[in-house]
């Protein structure tokens, strides 16, 4: 994935956000509302997050520039919470956050920074461990020893002796 650089591309700026709202003939959204959209929006194109939302993450990975609309960020239930206006959520990123900029038609958002790297390669399962021994154990906490030994363990699924593997 390659993001342009920033010299070479031009965002949407605080005075393209003013001429919208001066348009509309209405006020920018307050700075409260402002700051809480852009930090919830900071947080979901953070790696903490992105870690943890994969769908978010696969929106991110396959677009070559790294954007995603912003209509799909409104329509995140914590944004919703705070606003169902794209046009508000577009005004926040612009007037308060400093990780996350605006295409310049306005539509679209990304990260400044490239994704850390082992966010850019989708992650593989490389290793399935499935033992009939393990059920002999006398605690999940004894099972759970095991696993770490071996090697981190994202998912771990403890199934009764009676299940059948197929």
């Amino acid at each position: 994935m390659f993001f342009l650089q920033e010299e070479q591309e031009e965002y949407w700026t605080l005075n393209d956000d003013n001429v919208y709202w001066c348009k509309q003939r209405q006020s920018p959204p307050s700075r409260f509302v402002c700051s809480a959209i852009a930090n919830q929006v900071d947080y979901y194109l953070s790696d903490d997050y992105l870690v943890k939302d994969k769908y978010l993450l696969r929106q991110i990975r396959c677009k070559k520039d790294g954007y995603v609309s912003i209509k799909l960020i409104t329509s995140f239930k914590k944004v919703k919470k705070l606003t169902r206006d794209w046009q508000v959520v577009r005004s926040a990123i612009t007037r308060n956050s400093k990780s996350i900029v605006v295409s310049k038609e306005g539509l679209r958002i990304r990260r400044r920074t490239k994704l850390s790297e082992s966010l850019r390669k989708p992650r593989l399962l490389t290793s399935v461990l499935v033992s009939a021994c393990l059920n002999m154990l006398a605690t999940s906490y004894r099972k759970l020893q095991i696993f770490f030994v071996v090697r981190t363990v994202m998912q771990l699924v403890l199934c009764p002796v009676q299940w059948n593997f197929v």
